[in-house]
């Protein structure tokens, strides 16, 4: 049996345990297009304690930004990679995609004025992720990067009046953010424009753990780097299979994976 260190962050107090084997071969079959969903799946099979230490503390890997969920997926593969601690990813290495000791979430930040609105951003929690990712394929017109560019976008971005449903715990929450997305899919090309620079930008300021981005997959996270300096190793994600043993990956129909 494995043993982990406990992991403590500014909102998370969390022992891990070595996941089940049958747990294991069940996350191994869940095809990689659902990838949020996976690593919620994992994160709630793994945690073994989660402290509620104070009241910013969040316990439920769903409430969790992707942030969070990622570094959590990183710390478990930091005890079971061959390379670990500092494990390899791709031609690089897990610290070189760490964001150094920031790990601060803001809640709100004022991100700027668009269309006459004053807009406001929210952390990306593993709730909304989810609901963009099951909305993938169902919106006419709307896929791959610009699906995922879309819902990030409609679930984080907010402006006066707003009253979005709870992605944690409102069923609504996947009709809501549909419906959103669509309002922003209509904006006029200028417009849209202008809100996609103010996002990225404020995602950036906002940035905790690692640099968010988005691509055709989804939530993916940037090398990081000096200012002004350019980034030669290519986006990672911290998958759920990289966790896993070649025998579940087997037994759930799966190659093998090196990771990414």
């Amino acid at each position: 049996m494995i043993e982990f260190r406990p992991l403590r962050t500014k909102r998370l107090a969390l022992k891990l345990q070595e996941i089940a084997i049958g747990d294991a071969i069940s996350l191994a079959a869940i095809p990689p297009s659902m990838y949020e969903s996976q690593t919620t799946r994992f994160l709630t099979s793994v945690i073994k304690e989660a402290e509620a230490a104070t009241p910013n503390h969040v316990t439920d890997p769903r409430a969790m930004t992707v942030q969070e969920r990622g570094f959590v997926v990183a710390h478990y593969m930091a005890h079971v990679s061959e390379t670990a601690p500092d494990f390899m990813i791709g031609a690089g290495r897990f610290s070189n995609y760490l964001v150094g000791q920031q790990q601060n979430v803001v809640p709100t930040f004022p991100a700027g004025d668009v269309g006459g609105d004053a807009w406001s951003l929210v952390p990306l929690i593993g709730a909304a992720a989810e609901s963009i990712e099951e909305l993938h394929g169902d919106l006419l017109g709307i896929s791959g990067e610009y699906h995922w560019m879309l819902g990030c976008m409609a679930s984080q971005l907010r402006k006066a009046g707003d009253t979005p449903p709870d992605p944690v715990t409102d069923t609504g929450y996947g009709d809501w953010l549909r419906d959103r997305m669509f309002v922003f899919h209509r904006y006029p090309e200028s417009d849209f424009i202008q809100m996609l620079v103010m996002y990225r930008e404020a995602v950036r300021k906002t940035r905790h753990f690692f640099n968010m981005d988005i691509n055709g997959d989804g939530v993916i996270f940037l090398e990081e780097v000096e200012k002004e300096a350019v980034a030669t190793l290519p986006p990672a994600r911290f998958p759920v299979s990289s966790c896993l043993s070649d025998f579940s990956l087997r037994m759930g129909g799966k190659t093998p994976a090196v990771g990414e």
